[in-house]
């Protein structure tokens, strides 16, 4: 289960991501996340969380870096 403060490892690339804010809007989840190495932040649509613990999104928005 996700969890706002959690880090986790996309499934698709070597970058981790902490999870800042998270809202479950039906079946859609919605997040701010940070690229924990970059700093970058964006809020991902349709964040999944796999089998494995990694998470994926189904597209971003409001990318930006951190201040």
């Amino acid at each position: 289960m996700l969890k706002v403060g959690q880090i986790r490892r996309h499934s698709r690339m070597d970058s981790y991501f902490q999870i800042l804010e998270l809202e479950q809007n039906g079946r859609c989840t919605t997040a701010l996340i940070k690229n924990t190495s970059s700093g970058w932040v964006c809020k991902a649509h349709y964040l999944l969380e796999n089998q494995d613990g990694t998470i994926e999104w189904g597209y971003s928005t409001e990318g930006r870096f951190a201040s």
